[in-house]
């Protein structure tokens, strides 16, 4: 996702003047090498930030992050928090755009990411009751639904923020926290299931 700036004519921005981000792509060339982003889905928001986003292994599904309201309805400085929303893929086209059945308007719900096998669905907020200043939170689908929210505790989160999660088919769960133990800043941090409890995050070393 970037705010970059790509038609000198045309530029979107909020209502503070801020260009709004979106997400890009990036395709492989013959030597495996990224060339030229281009814009992914530019239909997904009119006037909203969006991502970032994580789409599942069968890539059909696009959970990603956006704006709660998207235009120009909101006055100057009312909140406009984040939320969750899914598009699924119809061609070359991501269409059925849906909120997460859990978003609050009155908190940000966002980094979404969907495990290899669909069956948890990892994401950040600060709604009330978590560690600190941005929890990571975990649904498990049960029948097609997502689960309530569960907390993953003071195991993985802390007083601090954490923030994009990530499940590896390791069954490590990496993601970035600005907490004390690290290098400064956000860091990059995993925690392991073991007996159906996370274990304590370790920071990964340098580089």
């Amino acid at each position: 996702c970037s705010n970059r700036k790509t038609n000198p004519f045309l530029t979107k921005k909020n209502l503070e003047g801020v260009r709004l981000y979106e997400l890009y792509f990036a395709p492989f060339d013959a030597d495996g090498e990224p060339v030229s982003p281009a814009r992914f889905a530019p239909g997904l928001a009119k006037d909203a930030n969006i991502g970032p986003a994580s789409v599942t292994t069968d890539g059909n599904t696009l959970y990603f992050t956006r704006n709660n309201s998207e235009g120009r309805g909101l006055g100057r400085n009312q909140p406009n928090k984040l939320g969750i929303f899914t598009a699924h893929r119809s061609g070359t086209q991501w269409t059925d755009i849906t909120p997460f059945e859990y978003n609050n308007p009155e908190y940000n719900f966002s980094f979404p990411f969907v495990s290899a096998d669909g069956r948890y669905l990892f994401f950040c907020s600060d709604m009330p009751g978590g560690q600190g200043r941005y929890d990571i939170y975990m649904c498990e689908s049960v029948d097609g639904r997502w689960s309530q929210p569960v907390n993953l505790g003071p195991e993985v989160n802390s007083n601090a923020a954490e923030i994009h999660p990530f499940l590896h088919s390791s069954g490590k769960l990496y993601f970035a926290s600005d907490r004390p133990g690290g290098k400064g800043g956000l860091d990059i941090w995993y925690s392991s299931l073991a007996y159906g409890s996370w274990t304590k995050p370790v920071a990964l070393d340098e580089p």
